[in-house]
């Protein structure tokens, strides 16, 4: 079953960005969760980080 998702080619084409997105200050007391996850099937490895930011914009705690 690995081998069979590993042997899976999707070609990709780079896009440009719909829009540019800012960062926008939250409401007092309000946290916000971003979280990306990635794989390489060339490699069969995979990579996921989180960042909690509070309404300030200070990181809170990160996780990789």
């Amino acid at each position: 079953m690995l081998e069979d998702l590993v042997s899976l080619k999707m070609l990709t084409k780079p896009g440009k960005p719909a829009c540019v997105l800012q960062w926008k200050r939250l409401e007092d007391g309000w946290v916000k969760v971003n979280s990306h996850a990635a794989f390489d099937s060339n490699t069969c490895t995979d990579s996921a980080r989180v960042v909690i930011r509070d309404h300030s914009g200070l990181v809170r705690s990160m996780a990789a």
